[in-house]
C-alpha cells in the first residue's frame, strides 16, 4: 500500500498554512464589522429597553421632566455658546475614573436620535463626557436641551471613527434638506438639515441661538482619522412627518438585519473552511490506500472498446516503476485502473477525453468521477459510471 512522500506532507502543511494565514487575516478585516454590528444591536437592545420604560412613565411624569429642560432652555436664550460658556466635546477625558453603571446612563438618558439616511439610531444623554459619547449622543453642555421651541440650537454631539462603533461617522454623508428625528422625554421632533459647516475646534459661532429659529446641530470629529476640526450639521424644525415612523423603524431593523447576515455570512463562511480542511486532510489521508479507477466509454448508446487512456497527475503521467501507467478499453467500453493511491487524477483518452477522479470518502473502493463538459456522466446501481460522448457521428 502507498504511502504520501515528504512532499506530499509539506504540500499538506502549506496548503493548511494557506488557508490559516487567510482566515486571520479575513478575522482581521472583518473585526471592525463584528464587533460594529454587535454593538449596535446590542445598544438598539437596550435603547428600546429604556424607551418603553420611559413610555410607561405616567403623563404627569413626562410633562414635569419635559418641562424642567423646557425652563433650562429659557435660561439660555441670551448666551452665546462658543464664548466660553462651554469646552470642546472631544478635548476632555474621565481617564483613570471607574466606569459607570447601568443605571448611571438610564438616569441621564432623555430620549433618542434618528438619522435615517446614514442608519443611525442613538440614545441622547443629557450632558457630555466621555463614558456618555462610548454609548451614544450627548447635549453639549451650554447648548439647548432638544426639546423645540423659537429661540433654542441644541448641539448634539458624537463621535466618529471608533473601532468597535460608527456613531456619528457617517454625518459627512448627510446633505442639504437630509431630515432627521429626536424623540426627546415622549415629545417627537423633526428636523431638515440647511447648513453643513467645517470649523476648527475652537470656532463656534455657528452654534449661537437665533431668536425666531428652532436649531439642532450634530456635531463631530472630521476628517476621519484625523480628527483636527469639526463638522457642523444644522437643521431647522419642520412638521412631524407621517412618514417618519416608518423610517425609524427601517433605521432600526437595519442593525437587527446586519448581525443576523453578519451570523449567517461567518456560519457559511465557518462551514467553507472546515469543509476545506477535511477535503484536504481527506486526500492526504487517502494516499496511504489504494483505489481503483473505473468508467465505461460510450458513444451513441453503444460501448467503445480500443481506446487508450493515460493515467495523470497534476499534468505530469503517473509513473510506476519508471513504466506509464496506460490501459485500453475493452469490448465493454470499460476503463480501469487498479491499486492506485488516492488523491485526484486524471484519465486522458486517445479520442480527447479527460476525466477527473478522486477520493471522497476514504472508505468508498473507487474514485469519484467527474462529469465532464461534451460527456454526461451516469451513475447506475451497480455502481458503475458510463460517460457517453453527446456528439453524433
Amino acid at each position: 500500500m502507498s504511502k504520501p512522500n515528504k512532499r506530499d506532507k509539506i504540500d499538506l502543511l502549506l496548503k493548511l498554512s494557506i488557508a490559516v494565514m487567510f482566515i486571520v487575516g479575513f478575522l482581521i478585516f472583518m473585526y471592525p464589522f463584528v464587533v460594529d454590528s454587535i454593538n449596535n444591536y446590542v445598544d438598539q437592545q437596550r435603547l428600546e429597553e429604556v424607551q418603553d420604560k420611559m413610555e410607561a412613565r405616567s403623563e404627569a411624569e413626562k410633562k414635569k421632566r419635559l418641562t424642567k429642560l423646557e425652563k433650562e432652555n429659557k435660561k439660555l436664550k441670551t448666551i452665546i455658546p462658543g464664548a466660553g460658556s462651554f469646552e470642546d466635546p472631544f478635548e476632555s477625558s474621565l481617564e483613570g475614573t471607574k466606569s459607570p453603571k447601568k443605571e448611571y446612563y438610564e438616569e441621564h438618558m432623555i430620549g433618542a436620535v434618528y438619522i435615517p439616511k446614514i442608519n443611525v439610531s442613538l440614545p441622547v444623554y443629557d450632558e457630555t463626557n466621555d463614558f456618555l459619547l462610548d454609548k451614544g449622543a450627548t447635549v453639549l453642555q451650554g447648548t439647548s436641551f432638544p426639546v423645540g421651541g423659537k429661540g433654542t440650537h441644541s448641539v448634539i454631539t458624537g463621535h466618529t471613527g471608533l473601532p468597535e462603533k460608527k456613531l456619528f461617522t457617517d454625518l459627512e454623508l448627510l446633505k442639504k434638506k437630509d431630515k432627521f428625528f429626536l424623540h426627546i422625554e415622549g415629545k417627537k421632533l423633526a428636523y431638515q438639515v440647511d447648513r453643513i459647516k467645517i470649523v476648527k475646534p475652537d470656532k463656534f459661532d455657528a452654534l449661537k441661538i437665533e431668536l425666531d429659529r428652532d436649531l439642532v446641530t450634530l456635531l463631530t470629529c472630521t476628517p476621519y482619522g484625523v480628527n483636527s476640526h469639526r463638522l457642523l450639521v444644522t437643521g431647522h424644525r419642520i412638521a412631524y412627518p407621517v412618514e417618519a415612523a416608518k423610517k425609524i423603524k427601517e433605521t432600526e431593523k437595519y442593525h437587527r438585519r446586519r448581525v443576523y447576515y453578519l451570523i449567517a455570512g461567518c456560519a457559511f463562511f465557518s462551514l467553507l473552511f472546515g469543509y476545506f480542511v477535511w477535503r484536504k486532510i481527506i486526500l492526504y489521508q487517502s494516499k496511504k490506500r489504494n483505489y481503483t479507477f473505473v468508467f465505461y466509454l460510450y458513444e451513441n448508446g453503444e460501448p467503445l472498446p480500443g481506446v487508450r487512456a493515460l493515467l495523470t497527475q497534476k499534468r505530469d503521467v503517473v509513473r510506476i516503476n519508471g513504466k506509464l501507467i496506460h490501459t485500453i478499453s475493452d469490448r465493454f467500453g470499460k476503463i480501469e485502473f487498479k491499486n492506485i493511491p488516492g488523491g485526484v487524477y486524471r484519465v486522458e483518452t486517445e479520442n480527447g477525453l479527460s476525466v477527473k477522479g478522486k477520493i471522497w470518502r476514504l472508505k468508498d473502493r473507487k474514485f469519484k468521477i467527474l462529469k465532464r463538459r461534451g460527456y454526461k456522466n451516469i451513475k447506475q446501481k451497480i455502481k458503475h459510471f458510463i460517460i457517453e460522448s453527446k456528439k453524433v457521428n
